[in-house]
């Protein structure tokens, strides 16, 4: 004797792959048997009638980026150039939010001389032009401002 509850069992299993099948094979002959659209006019009126190279548009001009300068991080340096204030903290790289360790590779934003590790400056700079943490400008080839030179 079967077991009615086997033979429901059975029918929530395999009753949906048989719809999905059964729904899928009239789908995919039409799509076989439909061709894609193609050019209306034959292919010699085709190439006639296309726009000739020197009727196309100018190519884009691609302003590539350029790399900034970078070097290894020294924390002794930074200490030294902040006259020792920094000397308890530790500098984070404000992209990724890990330290700067001795030896990393280091990139400093010229306009506002910033510093983050190279890699995750470059990905930044990749998609935008600013400072991560002021959000200057990121001029490449400037010289680090001073003091008198921002208030001019």
């Amino acid at each position: 004797m079967v077991d009615p509850f086997m033979v429901l069992a059975l029918v929530c299993v395999f009753g949906p792959f048989l719809c999905g099948l059964l729904c899928a094979c009239p789908c995919a002959s039409a799509i076989t048997s439909h061709p894609l659209p193609g050019p209306a006019l034959p292919p010699a009126v085709v190439a006639a009638t296309s726009p000739s190279p020197s009727d196309a548009l100018p190519e884009p001009v691609v302003v590539e980026k350029p790399q900034l300068r970078y070097f290894l991080y020294s924390a002794a340096a930074a200490t030294e150039e902040d006259g020792g204030v920094r000397g308890a903290s530790v500098v984070v790289c404000a992209i990724c939010l890990e330290a700067l360790v001795g030896g990393a590779e280091c990139s400093e934003v010229p306009a506002c001389r910033h510093v983050f590790h190279r890699g995750c400056l470059a990905l930044w700079i990749g998609s935008s032009n600013t400072c991560p943490l002021c959000r200057r400008p990121v001029v490449l080839g400037l010289e680090p401002l001073s003091v008198a030179e921002e208030m001019v």
